[in-house]
């Protein structure tokens, strides 16, 4: 198991579809352009430092959701959609 961060809308999210668009975290951070590094707090709910690997964005079923460990604050949030922007080239 490993961390990610839900980007899809909610609208997405339809029983029907069962899907959602993440982007995955890891704990190896190796200071790369496209990823976003997080530090654990309360309301992230991360143990370690994290990075998130914008570059690795991809759809997954929902029945591999285990469980909500919370959520980034808006500056975290800010970078990741800045980043996953510019990487998909969506101005």
């Amino acid at each position: 198991m490993r961390p990610a961060l839900i980007v899809s809308d909610d609208r997405l999210h339809h029983p029907n579809l069962r899907l959602a668009i993440v982007v995955p975290g890891t704990t190896t951070l190796r200071q790369l352009p496209l990823h976003v590094t997080v530090e654990p707090d309360a309301e992230n709910g991360l143990d370690r430092p994290t990075a998130f690997q914008v570059e690795q964005v991809r759809a997954i079923s929902t029945a591999r959701l285990v469980e909500r460990q919370g959520r980034l604050d808006a500056e975290a949030r800010h970078t990741v959609d800045e980043v996953l922007r510019n990487t998909l080239d969506l101005h």
